[in-house]
């Protein structure tokens, strides 16, 4: 199973789920596929616009402050943060919403380090990298492997210095039912 995981998220990223407008740039322009039927409306998170994949309900009061307390406050978190909001999915799946709080751009962060800190941290299997474009806004994506779950992690609007820290949380059962989800959401930043 794991390896039919990693062999689709490889072919996802040659572009079989997206389509790449332009290779030339350092971050090629990536079109997602959108698909409204998977998707609740747009919903605005201070300067981010995006929709949530269907089913999944809103995290909210005590519950949410919990969570919210138990990430910001994560002093192995390589930037500080502020969670915007939480989802939840009655099969395990998780989307948290973050702003990155820093007064610089940080794709210079987004580095080799940034990555090995990623593994040594969640002791994770695999992590695989890419950049594009979406919205012409500097997108860094990192999908992780671990044993139970895959964490497609996209810093948003990287080139600038609101940035903005999306994660999808999919069990590792679900990741091929869900793919289509989450893209239809990624296009709608």
């Amino acid at each position: 199973m794991r390896s039919f995981i990693v062999v689709i998220i490889i072919i996802s990223l040659q572009n079989i789920n997206c389509r790449t407008k332009n290779n030339l740039n350092e971050f090629p322009e990536l079109v997602f596929r959108y698909d409204k039927s998977l998707l609740f409306p747009p919903s605005n998170f201070e300067n981010l616009s995006l929709s949530i994949p269907l089913n999944f309900e809103k995290v909210s009061g005590d519950k949410y402050l919990s969570v919210e307390k138990k990430l910001e406050a994560n002093r192995d978190s390589y930037f500080d943060k502020d969670i915007l909001s939480i989802y939840q999915h009655s099969d395990g799946h998780v989307i948290i919403i973050s702003k990155i709080n820093d007064s610089k751009n940080i794709y210079g962060r987004l580095n080799k380090d940034f990555e090995l800190g990623l593994i040594e941290v969640s002791g994770a299997s695999e992590i695989n990298r890419g950049q594009f474009l979406i919205d012409n806004r500097g997108t860094v994506q990192y999908i992780t492997i671990y044993t139970d779950f895959v964490n497609y992690k996209l810093f948003f609007n990287t080139l600038k210095n609101k940035c903005y820290q999306i994660d999808y949380f999919i069990p590792l059962n679900k990741f091929v039912t869900f793919q289509s989800s989450v893209e239809a959401s990624i296009s709608t930043f």
